[in-house]
């Protein structure tokens, strides 16, 4: 079950996200990703997600802690007090030579689970400050179908 489908299965959405649609080229053909990304979005999670594959690199950065209950999961943790991380300053700027957690970098992506449990789809939070038309890199590259040239 991805993490989406978890949150979503208990009511909620996953930290970061309110509205994921899914990744659409009639709707978001001429968007871009913002090469100049802030983590605003991140300035209230105090304990962030993380997968084994990161253990190594974030070790020693922060604290790595198990969260209780059904779905024990492991998280950094980024503050001590509710709504507070100590990595990401006013403007929005991760701190310098700290590696950011996995989970906070693919923001505003996410895979979620179809109603009925039969495949993934590809979503996108449409955060503005992120992605949209006036980004840098293209979502999408669509390439023409070229007729080849009639012969005479």
């Amino acid at each position: 079950m991805t993490d989406a489908a978890a949150a979503t299965d208990a009511g909620q959405m996953p930290p970061f996200y309110r509205d994921p649609v899914p990744v659409d080229l009639s709707r978001h053909g001429d968007w871009k990703l913002k090469q100049q990304r802030t983590f605003s979005y991140a300035a209230n999670a105090n304990a962030i997600p993380i997968v084994g594959e990161e253990f190594i690199s974030l070790n020693g950065h922060y604290p790595i802690v198990f969260t209780l209950g059904g779905s024990p999961a492991a998280v950094v943790l980024t503050g001590v007090r509710p709504d507070e991380n100590l990595f990401v300053d006013g403007e929005g700027t991760w701190r310098k030579n700290t590696p950011i957690p996995a989970y906070v970098r693919r923001y505003p992506f996410l895979m979620m689970e179809t109603p009925d449990r039969e495949r993934l789809v590809l979503c996108l939070e449409e955060d503005a400050s992120l992605v949209g038309p006036d980004g840098d890199v293209p979502l999408f590259e669509v390439r023409r179908r070229v007729r080849p040239a009639m012969t005479p």
